[in-house]
C-alpha cells in the first residue's frame, strides 16, 4: 500500500538530484563567465598603474580555479618596467547556484624573497585572507582580514595586532558599503630607542551613484589614539576623527569634510585639541563626472594632454563654486588660534574659463584669523627646545623668539594687536588681495 509513496518519493529524490545537479553546473559555469566580464569592467575603470589579467582558468563541478596577474605599472611611460602580484581564486558553487549562491576564496601567491618573513612572523597561517559571497540576487560581500602575528628580532620587536574588513557592493554595482578595523600595531626599535603605539583604527562608508555617476553618501575614519617616544619623550593625540559627506541635488554637488584631534599628547598629558570644518556647494554634477572621467583617463597616459581638462571643467565654473571655512580651531599649551572663511566664485564666460587672470577679477574670498600671545610663545618654546639639545629653555628666551617673529607682521599692517589676540582680515576683490585692508604687494 505504501509503495506508490515510496515511488513518489523516490521521484520527488530524482528529480531534485538532477536539478541540484544541473543547477550546480550552471552556476559553476555562470560564474567563471562572468570573471573575464568582472576583471574587463574593473580595468575599464582606469585603476591607472594596476590592471588584472586572467592567466588560467579551471572549471569544475563543485569548485573552480582562476589565476590572475595583478600587473603594476608605476609610469606609463616605461609600460615594461612593472611587477606583479600573483594569487588564484578557488570558486565554491553553492547548493543552489543557480540562484547566484556561490563563494569565491582569493589567494596571493607570495614572492619567495618574502616567504621566509613570512613564515616567521605568521608561521602557518595567511597574511591575508579574502572571501567574497555571491548573493542570492548578485551582489557581492567580501571579506578580508589578517591574523595576529609578532616579529622579533635583534633590531626590535613589531606587533602586528591584525585586521578585518567588509566590502558589500550591489548587483548594479551603485550601492556600497565598507566597513573595516585595524587592531593597531606596536613597533619597538631597540637600538634607536623608538617606540611607535597605534591604536584601533575603524573606517565605515556607505556610498550611492548619484544620479550623473558619482559617489556620494557618508565616511567616517578614526585613530583611537597614536603615541610615539624617542630618546624618553613622547608625543600623540588620543582621539583623530574624521568626517565626510556628499549629496547630489538640483544636479549640484554639495559636500562636508569635518577633522577633529581630541587631545594633543606629550609625555602623557593634554597640551592642546584641533577641530576644523569645511563645506563646499554648487558643483555641476555632470561635468564633475566628467573631470573625474578624463582624469582617470590621464594617469594612464605617458604625455597626457590636459587641454581637454579645463573644457571639460568649464560648466562647473561656468555655474558657479561656493566653499566655505566653517572654522580652523588650535589649542596649544594653554594658546589658541581660529580662523574662517568664505569663497565665492561666481559663473564665468567661457573667455573667463580659458583665461584665469579675467576669471580670478571675479573670484572674492572673505576670511579671518586671530591668535592669543600665548600660542605664539608655545610655538617658539617648540622651536627652541627642538634645536637646544638638552638644554634648558627658559621663559625669557621664549619670549625673545616669539617677539621676533611678530615683529615684520605687525611692522607690514599683516597682523593687528587688540586686547585679546592678534587679528587679521583677508579680502580679495576684483584679483587684488588686501590683509586688515593693505594692499598685499
Amino acid at each position: 500500500m505504501n509503495k506508490p509513496y515510496a515511488k513518489i518519493g523516490a521521484g520527488v529524490c530524482i528529480v531534485l538530484g538532477a536539478t541540484w545537479f544541473g543547477t550546480t553546473w550552471y552556476g559553476s559555469q555562470q560564474i567563471i563567465k562572468q570573471y573575464p566580464e568582472a576583471l574587463a569592467k574593473i580595468n575599464s575603470s582606469q585603476l591607472g598603474a594596476m590592471k588584472f589579467v586572467i592567466t588560467k582558468q579551471e572549471s569544475g563541478f563543485l569548485v573552480s580555479h582562476v589565476n590572475w596577474d595583478l600587473i603594476i605599472t608605476p609610469n606609463p611611460c616605461a609600460p615594461n618596467f612593472n611587477f606583479k602580484i600573483s594569487g588564484y581564486d578557488e570558486i565554491h558553487n553553492g547548493f543552489i547556484p543557480s540562484l547566484g549562491l556561490g563563494q569565491v576564496q582569493s589567494h596571493i601567491i607570495w614572492p619567495e624573497r618574502a616567504k621566509p618573513f613570512l613564515s616567521k612572523m605568521f608561521g602557518n597561517n595567511e597574511p591575508l585572507m579574502i572571501t567574497t559571497n555571491i548573493g542570492m540576487f548578485g551582489g557581492l560581500t567580501s571579506k578580508i582580514s589578517s591574523p595576529k602575528a609578532i616579529y622579533k628580532d635583534e633590531k626590535g620587536e613589531f606587533e602586528w595586532k591584525g585586521f578585518s574588513g567588509t566590502l558589500s557592493r550591489s548587483k548594479d554595482q551603485k550601492h556600497s558599503n565598507i566597513d573595516f578595523d585595524f587592531s593597531g600595531l606596536n613597533l619597538d626599535a631597540n637600538q634607536k630607542q623608538f617606540v611607535v603605539q597605534l591604536g584601533k583604527v575603524s573606517y565605515e562608508s556607505d556610498i550611492k551613484e548619484s544620479r550623473f555617476g558619482l559617489g556620494v553618501g557618508d565616511a567616517e575614519l578614526l585613530f583611537n589614539g597614536l603615541n610615539v617616544e624617542k630618546d624618553g619623550k613622547t608625543f600623540g593625540f588620543k582621539t583623530l576623527k574624521i568626517t565626510s559627506d556628499a549629496s547630489e541635488k538640483d544636479g549640484f554637488i554639495e559636500g562636508n569634510f569635518q577633522a577633529k584631534v581630541e587631545n594633543f599628547l606629550q609625555n602623557g598629558k593634554t597640551i592642546g585639541q584641533f577641530n576644523m570644518a569645511l563645506s563646499i556647494e554648487h558643483i555641476d554634477a555632470k561635468a564633475l563626472n566628467n573631470v573625474n572621467d578624463l582624469v582617470k583617463q590621464l594617469r594612464t597616459e605617458c604625455k597626457p594632454n590636459y587641454d581637454g581638462l579645463m573644457q571639460a571643467a568649464q560648466p562647473i565654473f561656468a555655474k558657479g563654486i561656493n566653499a566655505t571655512l566653517k572654522n580652523v580651531d588650535i589649542e596649544l599649551f594653554d594658546g589658541q588660534a581660529h580662523a574662517s572663511a568664505k569663497v565665492n566664485l561666481p559663473s564665468l564666460t567661457a573667455a573667463e574659463v580659458q583665461d584665469p587672470k579675467l576669471g580670478l577679477l571675479k573670484l572674492e574670498i572673505d576670511g579671518k584669523a586671530n591668535f592669543t600671545e600665548k600660542l605664539i610663545l608655545a610655538i617658539a618654546g617648540i622651536v627652541l627646545e627642538a634645536n637646544a639639545h638638552g638644554q634648558t629653555v627658559d621663559a625669557q628666551q621664549k619670549a625673545q623668539v616669539a617677539a621676533k617673529m611678530l615683529e615684520k607682521p605687525l611692522s607690514d599692517g599683516l597682523i593687528v594687536k587688540n586686547a585679546e589676540a592678534y587679528v587679521s582680515n583677508f579680502q580679495v576683490r576684483q584679483g587684488k588681495a588686501t590683509v586688515n585692508g593693505k594692499p598685499l604687494n
